[in-house]
């Protein structure tokens, strides 16, 4: 009988790769009728709708549609820590709506010599925003093409602890669509090599990654391997694979360290996953 290709997940059992197809539908299910809601005016159902999409995807768009909504409904807080949330990818216009609307800003400029000048000589900006529901500050210098930089400002003490790069956070790094849709991921784009297949070469590659503040997949490597080819391509998928939701701490996203079992298994019997 033909060999069939079986790739498990360690992550988690016995899932399906349906669930992960399950998840994003009902997100954009729930997204939608919020939209529509919010274009309604009616702004207690967007707020509910948006709500029930993130228990399937923490999308930024999501965030940024339920903040619109708690603004109409006057609460500043909910959607200070939404708009927030919305910047996870660097959107420049949840960025400005937060500045705005959720802190208190104090502004300095630098010439070329890095000593503070007026507006009109500046060569950077440097933007301090003490945020109104909590005690954390944001740091943005401008430079004179208008590129910004962020970073948070933190006591020299806890610095290292803060820039770092996190094993376990308050809220961990999510894929677009949760576990079932990275499963589904892994699923639909490992291809098991031929040499390994005609070899018989199975085995678990063990991958470690950083998602970085910004969501995106950086420091890729093989903890530990099985094969060049195989190991080759569980780097190839996992260096594909689209921004995450970061993860946060302390009201910051944060640097997070990810580590992925993957199994390659060839077998004759019923099939699990494939490609």
């Amino acid at each position: 009988m033909k060999s069939i290709l079986i790739v498990f997940f360690l992550v988690l059992l016995k899932v399906f790769v349906t669930f992960g197809q399950d998840n994003r539908t009902n997100s954009m299910i729930y997204y939608n009728q919020g939209v529509d809601s919010l274009n309604a005016r009616n702004y207690e159902s967007a707020d509910s709708l948006f709500t029930l999409a993130l228990n399937f995807d923490r999308s930024p768009n999501t965030f940024f549609n339920r903040a619109l909504a708690r603004k109409k409904l006057e609460n500043m807080e909910g959607f200070c820590y939404d708009i927030f949330m919305a910047t996870a990818h660097e959107d420049s216009e949840a960025r400005m709506l937060f500045l705005k609307l959720c802190t208190n800003t104090d502004t300095t400029f630098f010439g070329l010599n890095s000593v503070a000048t007026s507006k009109e000589l500046a060569f950077t900006t440097k933007v301090t925003a003490k945020r109104k529901y909590d005690s954390n500050k944001d740091i943005i210098v401008i430079d004179s093409q208008g590129n910004e930089v962020w970073s948070n400002e933190v006591d020299s003490a806890l610095y290292e602890l803060r820039d770092s790069t996190h094993l376990v956070v308050e809220q961990m790094p999510s894929f677009p669509g949760g576990e079932q849709s990275l499963i589904q991921f892994l699923s639909f784009n490992i291809k098991y090599p031929e040499k390994a297949k005609s070899n018989n070469v199975t085995g678990t590659v063990y991958i470690a990654f950083m998602i970085s503040k910004n969501g995106m997949v950086k420091d890729i490597r093989i903890i530990r391997g099985v094969d060049d080819d195989i190991d080759r391509e569980a780097l190839r998928v996992i260096g594909g694979m689209p921004r995450w939701f970061p993860g946060i701490q302390d009201g910051r996203f944060v640097n997070v360290q990810y580590n992925l079992p993957i199994r390659f298994s060839l077998n004759d019997g019923k099939k699990i996953m494939t490609r």
